[in-house]
């Protein structure tokens, strides 16, 4: 994982593997937590999402195949909670070999923007 400091903010990035077969259909959810507000977007193979602000059970692949493959998240959470200017959101993937969750969470300046930019690989 990768923490960077950007203009305004904390930049995360991370590259987890996310178990499953060749007929595997993969749903995204994620939660933004602290209070704070905030937003996903995905892409994968070509086919960009964007969430509403976040995912619940949001097909990935529906039938096509998603072994060898891999999803782009990006999710911008602005410190918009008076009490704290932690940041965190928790994303989870199912449909696979299980049920995971990947949280992730970062400490920002007053009004601050937090960056996360997770890559998940679909492997054996």
């Amino acid at each position: 994982m990768v923490i960077q400091p950007i203009e305004g903010g904390i930049r995360v990035v991370d590259t987890r593997v996310y178990r499953v077969t060749k007929t595997s259909k993969v749903t995204l959810s994620d939660v933004v937590g602290d209070f704070q507000a905030g937003g996903t977007s995905f892409s994968w193979e070509g086919t960009t999402k964007v969430g509403t602000p976040n995912f619940e059970n949001e097909p990935v692949n529906g039938s096509q195949p998603i072994l060898d493959t891999f999803l782009h998240c990006a999710t911008k959470v602005v410190d918009i909670n008076p009490a704290t200017n932690h940041t965190s959101v928790v994303y989870t993937l199912q449909g696979g070999v299980g049920v995971e969750t990947f949280p992730y969470a970062v400490q920002v300046p007053d009004n601050g923007v937090a960056e996360y930019l997770i890559t998940f690989v679909f492997a054996k």
